[in-house]
């Protein structure tokens, strides 16, 4: 009876660790989540006099990775044009909730990104949105995104900026590569044939400006129809200069006493046009909200370039170099005579006394110069900590096809920004120019 007990009592012990040994997961079932094997045969409970083995608790399987996910990808977004970062960004990846923040060196991480192809979304509020797709074999990339001006902020009279598609008045802007598409001996003269509705024309082809800009016609008699210029941020004078020459023409004698009448000269064609970041132009009446009367026949914002790459950004120089020259396009023309003959069946006898058999071409005597007109130009812009900066300087000399007429200008701006915080920012401009334009008579 004693050995039957004991032989019970020693399968029970078996079994119970049979059961025991079948629920601990391996090492290996552990680390890769499979779920252990149930065992296939039932056991009896043992007698309750048998003491009881103490059982291994159960291991839980770790959860299953979803399917097609665990990889990171990390990247730099940056301007297509200048290659600075573009910490304003946000990424996406497309259909899903899945975001990453950019930093202000315009890098990125997302984690655990799908281990299939995949769609990233890239924006940023001033430059275009892009889609980039991802393949599995990608880690790292590199977005650059191009400016965009079918968003752009302007300024109207009701409020500080508004988006363009939400604007209601009228307002044409021009940006920095359509300023300097084509090289400019102005920056008046660099708005011609860009912004619809306004009037630009000069008065002469003599160097140096004296270009009459009209935006809204004419409303006065006999004030004024210039338009209001504003260069960041400052209301700037665009008074005609008088040159003297109606002591020669006597203009002035007649209905119209304004010295100013012959061959003009400007104020706004001595700043740089490489200078400039962009030009808003207000032709709508929301502008008097801002300036009042002044802005009457409309308003001239311009923006200068300020520094970028807040961060400690790379500087970036350029350096640019034109070399040209002006002459002659088009002649009145002179009627010329092979023959005396020819002559006298015109001029009659009179045509002796001045016969000689050569021809003078006075035109290409008075205005056949065509001396080389010289551009130097270096700018240098970029960041250091907060605070950003902008230098250039200009050197020009236009010589004009008369003798005794041109435009040297020699011009020198700097820019500084520095921001304290997320609440305040100082911007200063300075900028000194000197001008010599001889129009001739």
């Amino acid at each position: 009876m004693t050995l039957q007990r004991l032989a019970r009592w020693s399968t029970a012990l078996a079994l119970t660790a049979s059961i025991a040994w079948a629920q601990e997961p391996t090492g290996e079932a552990a680390s890769t989540g499979t779920p252990p094997a149930e065992p296939s045969s039932t056991t009896t409970q043992p007698s309750t006099d048998a003491p009881k083995a103490d059982a291994a608790p159960a291991a839980e399987a770790a959860p299953a990775a979803p399917a097609g996910t665990g990889r990171t990808l990390s990247g730099r977004i940056i301007d297509t044009r200048s290659k600075e970062a573009l910490p304003a960004a946000t990424i996406t990846i497309k259909g899903t909730q899945t975001r990453a923040a950019v930093d202000e060196l315009g890098r990125f991480t997302l984690e655990g990104v799908p281990l299939e192809p995949f769609t990233l979304v890239i924006q940023e509020q001033d430059h275009q949105h892009r889609d980039i797709r991802v393949t599995p074999d990608v880690r790292s990339v590199t977005v650059e995104l191009s400016e965009s001006y079918v968003e752009q902020m302007v300024v109207v009279g009701r409020a500080t900026e508004v988006a363009r598609k939400n604007l209601a008045n009228a307002v044409s802007t021009l940006s920095e590569q359509d300023i300097q598409r084509a090289p400019a001996q102005t920056l008046d003269s660099a708005l011609q044939g860009k912004v619809a509705g306004a009037n630009i024309q000069a008065n002469s082809g003599a160097p140096g400006g004296g270009l009459q800009i009209k935006l809204r016609g004419i409303s006065t008699i006999n004030a004024q129809s210039t338009p209001l210029y504003v260069v960041d941020g400052v209301i700037v004078s665009d008074a005609a200069l008088a040159n003297g020459i109606h002591a020669l023409t006597k203009s002035t004698g007649g209905s119209n006493p304004n010295p100013t009448q012959d061959d003009q000269v400007n104020r706004i064609a001595d700043l740089n046009p490489a200078d400039v970041s962009n030009i808003e132009i207000l032709k709508g009446g929301s502008a008097a909200a801002i300036y009042g009367s002044k802005a009457s026949n409309g308003v001239v914002i311009i923006t200068t370039k300020k520094g970028r790459g807040a961060g400690g950004g790379q500087p970036r120089v350029e350096f640019a170099q034109r070399v040209g020259t002006y002459m002659l396009e088009n002649k009145l023309g002179m009627r010329t005579y092979a023959t005396l003959d020819e002559a006298r069946a015109v001029w009659g006898s009179l045509a002796d006394q001045y016969w000689t058999g050569k021809t003078y071409d006075h035109e290409r005597e008075l205005a056949g110069r065509v001396d080389p007109s010289t551009e130097t130009y270096a700018s240098i812009s970029g960041a250091a900590g907060d605070t950003t900066y902008f230098g250039s300087a200009l050197v020009k000399g236009d010589k004009g096809i008369i003798l005794g007429t041109g435009y040297d200008k020699q011009g020198a701006r700097l820019n500084l920004g520095h921001r304290f915080g997320d609440s305040l920012e100082l911007n200063m401009s300075t900028n000194v120019i000197h001008s010599l334009a001889k129009r001739g008579l």
